[in-house]
């Protein structure tokens, strides 16, 4: 088995640990390709969003529209309440403004030094 590059290179696949028989397999697909230094690092992604202020349009809008985005940060840790009303106030939040933190992945690579 062999997977071709943009550029036209034939890269050869080991594909004996496939199974043909009990495995579904096409012949075309899209792949993806990963060094074996590849892997996917736990991140934790805050995304602070503002309360949009204006009464008289805040009445006019839907739920999903009372926010704007104003700040994404990532950290390698699940962050603290205190880094949190600190990138909060970093980005002058006031009361009813809301941080949410999600668990997320980065793709990254061992490097061999």
């Amino acid at each position: 088995m062999y997977v071709v590059t943009k550029y036209g290179k034939k890269l050869k696949v080991d594909d004996s640990s496939i199974d043909y028989e009990n495995e579904f397999t096409p012949a075309f697909s899209n792949v993806g390709l990963f060094s074996d230094e590849t892997f996917l690092r736990p991140v934790w992604i805050a995304t602070v969003q503002k309360l949009k202020r204006n009464d008289s349009y805040m009445h006019s809008v839907n739920e999903s529209e009372l926010f704007e985005f104003t700040k994404e940060q990532i950290y390698d840790h699940k962050p603290t309440e205190e880094e949190l009303l600190y990138l909060m106030s970093a980005w002058g939040c006031g009361r009813y403004d809301i941080v949410t933190v999600d668990e997320g992945y980065e793709l990254d690579e061992h490097y061999n030094d």
